[in-house]
């Protein structure tokens, strides 16, 4: 049994190298290099994403040292959300609400209409 998978790799082999192959191009080492080593590095982020990212860090920073140094600082935010609830629980800013998140949705379902990924499409 063990002869006789020899023997099928052997014949394998024979098929393979038997196979007419066809002659690379000249440029493939150059191409190859072009393409990895002497490629130029591609950023990962764009500025206006570091900055924002950036900006939203900095916001977080002075929140948490505004909060840290101002002990009555809970008791008012809890009152602010409390009264922002109730303003977003009224009947006329849920129509509001209401109106326009149906414009985004039909403005996101309208195919030749103005769409909003073309509005954010990124451009090349």
């Amino acid at each position: 049994m063990k002869g006789r998978l020899m023997d099928d790799y052997d014949e394998l082999d024979r098929a393979l190298f038997a196979l007419p192959l066809a002659m690379p191009p000249s440029d493939l080492r150059a191409s190859i290099l072009r393409a990895t080593i002497y490629a130029e590095p591609v950023v990962p982020f764009a500025f206006a994403e570091i900055a924002g990212v950036g900006a939203v860090l900095a916001f977080a920073v002075w929140f948490a040292a505004y909060v840290l140094s101002n002990p009555a600082f809970g008791t008012t935010l809890v009152l602010q959300i409390g009264t922002a609830l109730r303003l977003l629980a009224e009947g006329q800013t849920l129509a509001w609400l209401a109106a326009g998140l149906a414009v985004v949705l039909v403005a996101n379902t309208v195919a030749d209409g103005f769409a909003l990924q073309r509005v954010f499409r990124k451009r090349p």
